[in-house]
């Protein structure tokens, strides 16, 4: 048994840059980052609910080469981007990630956009892949039933951050405060004869 606290971090991104058979193809990198509320647990924690999370791509919503963020509260999945707000779905993630101007053809499609609103989903109701010290790749999202789509090429970071109180720590407390205490009493003996 462990008393600690603890809370969850993810940090990953999702690139596409590959085109399939001469399709049209817009390439982008987006980063998504959340983190959890801390809270205290009786053991290590195996995952986290996630409710908030940041995106930001590599392009503004115009198209061009920048940065441009995106916020996303779950589980209503609603998002500001700037001064726009509304509920976030595959049409309005591809035109956050391609820009207005991409043609209707151009990859990702709105498709490949439900993955990562998947991906979003599966964090905030803890079931992302478990937090670890190592990367989390395509082979491990497949493991857990999120196979990415083919053109994407993922890296992703869980990690479980806090402090941790393992057992003996207690049993030495305890053994340490019920020494001072009998001490205690013999001392105030002697000293009251």
């Amino acid at each position: 048994m462990v008393l600690c606290r603890s809370y969850g971090r993810i940090s990953g991104t999702v690139f596409f840059s590959r085109s399939d058979a001469g399709e049209d193809v817009a390439p982008f990198s987006l980063r998504i980052r959340a983190a959890s509320a801390a809270a205290w647990h009786w053991s290590v924690p195996t995952n986290f609910n996630y409710d908030e999370f940041e995106l930001e791509t590599g392009r503004t919503a115009e198209g061009a080469p920048g940065a441009d963020h995106l916020s996303v509260r779950l589980p209503t999945l609603d998002y500001q981007a700037n001064s726009a707000t509304g509920v976030l779905n595959a049409v309005t993630l591809r035109q956050f990630l391609v820009g207005s101007h991409a043609s209707p053809n151009a990859r990702p499609t709105a498709n490949d956009c439900e993955w990562i609103i998947k991906i979003l989903e599966r964090a905030h109701d803890g079931s992302f892949p478990r937090p670890r010290h190592a990367g989390i790749d395509a082979r491990q999202f497949a493991g857990a039933g999120l196979q990415p789509p083919t053109a994407f090429a993922v890296s992703f970071y869980h990690f479980d951050l806090g402090m941790g109180i393992p057992w003996p720590f207690w049993v030495w407390l305890f053994v340490w405060g019920a020494l001072v205490w009998f001490a205690e009493r013999k001392w105030m003996r002697r000293r009251s004869t």
